[in-house]
C-alpha cells in the first residue's frame, strides 16, 4: 500500500533556494522541489518527504562572492563562453553561480555604452558623450539660458521646457529653489534628473569658466552625485567649440582642486557630431603645463606690478589695506576684533575705525566697508567679509581691487586672508588671488599700479610665491596635447563592475568553484604593458588609439614616467589593441622621417594654414608621390578628411578649404614662406583676399593715416635677417621680468625699402628723422604717426615696413642716449627705450637685429 503524498515549505534564502533546487534531486530521489515565496516546498511521500525535511536542516550552504572591475566584463559574462563554462562549473562543483552587474554605479557613473570617452580629475570621472541632454538621468542637467530667463528661448532649452512641462518655466520665474544673478535652479518636471540648473550664456571664455565652476559648486551644495552638461556658449552666443570646451575644462580643474564630497561624475553631452572631436582636443586631451619654480617676489600683471612679501601687514605704508572682518552675530555690522589680523589692524589703526565701519563707512556694499586709516600708516583701509570658499574668496578679492580703483590709489597691501582659522589652503588661497589679479588687470585699471601681498607666515612665503608670481608656461604650438595630471598620466577607462555569487554545500566545494572562476577569468581578461616613447606623440596619435580603445572596449593608460602604454581588459580585444598602438607608433615613425623633407598644410578661407598630423601628411605625400589615387579618405580625429590631389582640395566634417605642399628642408623658415630658389631675399605680393593681407590692411587703416590709396602689401623673405632675428628673439624670451609681450608688431616709415628689406634696420641713419628718445631705429603703434616719415618716392609712393620689434623689458628713453640703459634687475641693457613707461607708443631700439621687416607696406 503506497504513503500518502504530503508536501513542506522549507524558508530560506533566494540564494540557498537557487542551490536546493538545482541539487537536492542528486542527493534525494523520489521528492518533487519548487519555488514559493518564501523558499521552497518539498512534495512527495510521507517516508520520502521526512528525510528531505532532516536533511535540509541540517545542510549548511557557504555562500562566497568576489567582484571584478575591468573593461568588457558586460560581453564577456552574457557571451556563450561563460555559459558554457558557468554550465560547467556549477555541475563540477555542485554549485549554483549569480553574476550581478553593479546598475548603481553604472547609472551615478555615466553608462559605458553612452561614454565616448572618460578621465579622472581628483575623484571626479569625467565623460564626453554624443547625445539628447534632454534624455540625460543624471542628477542635475545644466541649461543655457539668456539674462531674461525666459526658457523658450535658445534650441537647447526650448527642448528641455517642452519636455519638463510649462511649470518649470514658472517656478524659475516665481520660485527658484535657488537663485543668484546668474542661475536659478529648478526641480525637474517631466525629466528623468533631480534639477535642472538654469545658467545665463556666457559671452566671453571667462565668463564660461566661471559660470560653470558656478554650476558645478551649485551641484554640490545640492548634494548631487552626477551632472549632466552641455556645450554652453556654442549656440546664439557663437563662441568658438575649442574655446568653450578648453573654459570647461579648466572649471573642472579648479573645482576638482577643492576636493568637493558630493560630485563625482561630470558628463559633457554634446549634441552636434562635428563638435566630438573638439571637445576630445580641448577638455579630455589638455594642454600639459610646464612649471619651473623661480624665487622670484615681483612679476607684472599687464600694468599692474604684484609681489609677495614677508612681514607684519600693520607696518605696511601702501595707499590702502585690505582686511578680512567677520560680521556681528544677526547684525550686518563688521566686527574688527575678531580675526588675528584684522584685530591687530584694529589695535594700531584705534577704535575709531571700528566706529567708522559700522556707522560712516567711506563706501559700502553687503561685504565691503571703506574706513580712514586711523594711527595706521595707509590713507584707507578696505573691510571685506573674510571669505569662506575659494569662489567667495576670488570675488571677494575682485571687490576689493574694484574699490582700490574708486578710491584711486596706486598702492595696496593685501593679507593672506582664508588661511587662518577658515582652513583654505595657502595654494588655493594664492591661486584665487592670481585669478583676481589677472581679472583685475584686464579691465585696464587707471590708477592701481601696484599690490603687495604681505605673508606674516614665513612658511608660507614659496606657496604664495609659486602661485601668484609663477605663471604656468603652455608649450609651445607643437608640442603634443596632454592630461594635465599630477603623475603626468592620460588615462581612459571603461571598468564594468560585476559581482560573482557561488553558493556550494562544503568549504571544499567552495574553494574550487572559486579557483575555477579565476582560472576563467584569467583565460579571458588580459593586462599588457606596450613599451613606447610617447615624447614624440601627437594629438592624431593620442586620438586615435582611444577612439580605437572605444571600440574595442578596452582600458588605455599613458604613461610617460614609465613610457609605456597599458591597455586593459578582453584578451582578444587587448592583443588587437596591441597590435594597433604598434601601427600607430610605427606610421608615426615613418612621419617623422618624411616631415624633414616635406609636410602637408591644410586651410579654411580668412584663416592660416596649419600643419597637418604628421602621419596624415605622410599619407597624403604617399599618394602624392606615388600616384596612386587622385581623390581618397583619411582618418582624421575620429572622423574622416577626404583628400582631391588634382584641385588640393579637403572637406573634412563640415569644413572644407585648401591643401599646401611645402618643403621643409629649411626646416627654421616659416612654412608659409614662397620658395627662394636660391635668392637671398624675396618680396612676394599679397592676394588682396587672404588672411594675411587683410589683417595688415585692418591693422594700418585703423589709426586712419592720412592716405589716398594702399597700393599693396608685399611679405619680405629674407632667411639670413629672420635667423639673426630669431636668435635673438629667443635670447630676449628668456631675460623678460613680465608677462608683457617679449614681440610687438610696429610701423616704421621709411624712404630707405630696398636698403631695410634687404640689409635690415640700420641705427647708423639715426638722427635724419628724430632722436628725442635715443639715437637707434624708431618704431611706432600708429600708422597714423610712422606716416609722416614715409617720404615720397617716384613717381609718388610712399612706403611703410609691419615690423616684428624685439621690445622685450624697457625703460624711458631720452636724447642723449647712443645704446640701451642697463637694467639693475638683469644686470643688462634694457632691450628697448620708450617715450611712456605707462602707455608707450613710441618704441627705440639700439640692435639692428632687434627688429625684422616682416611687410612692405606701399601707398599714396
Amino acid at each position: 500500500m503506497s504513503s500518502s503524498k504530503t508536501s513542506r515549505i522549507i524558508p530560506c534564502q533566494a540564494t540557498h533556494s537557487k542551490w536546493i533546487l538545482a541539487h537536492i534531486t542528486s542527493y534525494l530521489s523520489n521528492i518533487e522541489v519548487k519555488p514559493v515565496e518564501t523558499g521552497v516546498e518539498i512534495c512527495g511521500s510521507l517516508e520520502d518527504v521526512e528525510p528531505a525535511l532532516a536533511y535540509l536542516r541540517q545542510l549548511k550552504l557557504t555562500k562566497i562572492k568576489l567582484s571584478f572591475s575591468n573593461p568588457g566584463l558586460t560581453a564577456l559574462f552574457t557571451s556563450a563562453s561563460w555559459i558554457r563554462s558557468k554550465s560547467q562549473l556549477e555541475d563540477d562543483t555542485k554549485s549554483t553561480v549569480a553574476v550581478k552587474m553593479d546598475e548603481a554605479t553604472t547609472k551615478r557613473i555615466n553608462s559605458v555604452s553612452d561614454a565616448l570617452i572618460q578621465a579622472r580629475f581628483g575623484e571626479i570621472a569625467v565623460t564626453v558623450v554624443h547625445g539628447d541632454i534632454t534624455n540625460d538621468n543624471s542628477d542635475v542637467i545644466v541649461n543655457s539660458v539668456g539674462g531674461n530667463f525666459i526658457l523658450s528661448q535658445g534650441a537647447q532649452s526650448a527642448a528641455l521646457l517642452r519636455k519638463a512641462g510649462d511649470k518649470m518655466q514658472q517656478q524659475c520665474q516665481n520660485n527658484p529653489f535657488m537663485k543668484s544673478p546668474f542661475l536659478r535652479v529648478t526641480n525637474e518636471g517631466n525629466l528623468q534628473c533631480d534639477y535642472v540648473i538654469h545658467l545665463v550664456s556666457p559671452s566671453n571664455e571667462q565668463q564660461c569658466q566661471n559660470r560653470v565652476k558656478l554650476a558645478l559648486e551649485t551641484a554640490e551644495k545640492l548634494n548631487a552625485v552626477s551632472i549632466a552638461i552641455p556645450a554652453i556658449g556654442t549656440g546664439i552666443m557663437e563662441l568658438n567649440c575649442a574655446t568653450v570646451a578648453k573654459s570647461i575644462s579648466k572649471a573642472i580643474e579648479e573645482f576638482a582642486s577643492t576636493n568637493p564630497r558630493s560630485v563625482k561624475a561630470i558628463k559633457l553631452v554634446i549634441f552636434q557630431s562635428s563638435m566630438l572631436s573638439t571637445f576630445l582636443q580641448n577638455t579630455l586631451i589638455l594642454k600639459d603645463v610646464e612649471t619651473q619654480f623661480k624665487d622670484r617676489s615681483e612679476l607684472s600683471y599687464k600694468n599692474i606690478s604684484v609681489s609677495v612679501i614677508q612681514g607684519d601687514i600693520t607696518s605696511d605704508n601702501p595707499d590702502a589695506i585690505v582686511n578680512g572682518a567677520f560680521t556681528k552675530l544677526l547684525s550686518d555690522d563688521f566686527d574688527l576684533s575678531r580675526g588675528a589680523i584684522s584685530a591687530a589692524l584694529l589695535r594700531k589703526a584705534g577704535n575709531s575705525m571700528q566706529d567708522q565701519c559700522n556707522q560712516d563707512p567711506v563706501a559700502k556694499s553687503q561685504f565691503l566697508r571703506v574706513t580712514n586709516k586711523g594711527n595706521l600708516s595707509c590713507k584707507f583701509v578696505i573691510h571685506i567679509v573674510t571669505p569662506g570658499t575659494l569662489s567667495e574668496h576670488h570675488d571677494r578679492m575682485v571687490m576689493a581691487l574694484e574699490q582700490a580703483e574708486k578710491l584711486k590709489v596706486s598702492s595696496l597691501a593685501i593679507p593672506a586672508l582664508g588661511t587662518g582659522k577658515v582652513g583654505l589652503s595657502v595654494e588655493n588661497v594664492a591661486s584665487c588671488m592670481s585669478g583676481a589679479f589677472e581679472k583685475f588687470a584686464a579691465t585696464n585699471p587707471t590708477y592701481v599700479r601696484q599690490i603687495k601681498v604681505v605673508v606674516f607666515q614665513k612658511n608660507m612665503i614659496k606657496a604664495f610665491r609659486a602661485n601668484i608670481l609663477l605663471k604656468k608656461e603652455i608649450l609651445k604650438r607643437g608640442k603634443r596635447e596632454k592630461l594635465l595630471a599630477q603623475t603626468y598620466l592620460k588615462s581612459v577607462t571603461k571598468n564594468e563592475d560585476v559581482e560573482i555569487e557561488i553558493t556550494c554545500n562544503s568549504q571544499q566545494l567552495s574553494k574550487t568553484a572559486k579557483e575555477k572562476l579565476q582560472l576563467f577569468m584569467d583565460q579571458n581578461v588580459l593586462r599588457k604593458v606596450v613599451k613606447e616613447n610617447l615624447s614624440n606623440m601627437e594629438n592624431q596619435d593620442y586620438i586615435d588609439i582611444i577612439l580605437k580603445a572605444v571600440d574595442l572596449n578596452v582600458s588605455v593608460i599613458f604613461s610617460e614616467i614609465n613610457s609605456e602604454i597599458i591597455v586593459h581588459g578582453l584578451k582578444k580585444a587587448v592583443v588587437e589593441m596591441e597590435a594597433f598602438i604598434e601601427k600607430v607608433m610605427s606610421e608615426a615613425k615613418d612621419a617623422r622621417a618624411l616631415s624633414k623633407t616635406s609636410l602637408w598644410k591644410w586651410g579654411v578661407p580668412h584663416q592660416h594654414f596649419q600643419l597637418l598630423p604628421l602621419r596624415t601628411s605622410f599619407a597624403i605625400e604617399d599618394n602624392h608621390k606615388k600616384i596612386k589615387d587622385e581623390k581618397f579618405s583619411l582618418p582624421l580625429f575620429g572622423s574622416e578628411i577626404i583628400i582631391d590631389l588634382v584641385s588640393h582640395n579637403f572637406q573634412f566634417l563640415t569644413l572644407s578649404g585648401k591643401l599646401k605642399r611645402i618643403s621643409s628642408m629649411a626646416e627654421d623658415l616659416p612654412p608659409e614662406w614662397t620658395a627662394m630658389l636660391g635668392e637671398s631675399w624675396l618680396k612676394v605680393s599679397l592676394d588682396p583676399t587672404s588672411y594675411d593681407y587683410k589683417r595688415i590692411e585692418q591693422k594700418f587703416m585703423e589709426s586712419k593715416p592720412a592716405i589716398q590709396n594702399l597700393v599693396k602689401i608685399e611679405r619680405v623673405q629674407n632667411p639670413a635677417l629672420y635667423r639673426q632675428y630669431e636668435l635673438k628673439k629667443k635670447h630676449t624670451e628668456r631675460c623678460m621680468l613680465s608677462d608683457s609681450p617679449a614681440e610687438r608688431e610696429l610701423f616704421h616709415g621709411t624712404r630707405s625699402a630696398d636698403e631695410i628689406y634687404k640689409h635690415g634696420f640700420d641705427r647708423g641713419f639715426a638722427g635724419k628723422n628724430a632722436t628725442l628718445y635715443g639715437k637707434g631705429t624708431y618704431f611706432h603703434v600708429n600708422s597714423s604717426y610712422s606716416v609722416r616719415y614715409s617720404t615720397v618716392n617716384n613717381p609718388s609712393t610712399k612706403h611703410m615696413f609691419l615690423a616684428r620689434v624685439l621690445t622685450g623689458n624697457f625703460c624711458s628713453g631720452n636724447s642723449g642716449l647712443r645704446a640701451a640703459p642697463i637694467c639693475p634687475d638683469t644686470n643688462r641693457a634694457f632691450d628697448s627705450v620708450v617715450n611712456d613707461v605707462k602707455t608707450p607708443s613710441i618704441f627705440v631700439v639700439f640692435k639692428d637685429s632687434s627688429a625684422y621687416p616682416s611687410y612692405l607696406i606701399t601707398f599714396t
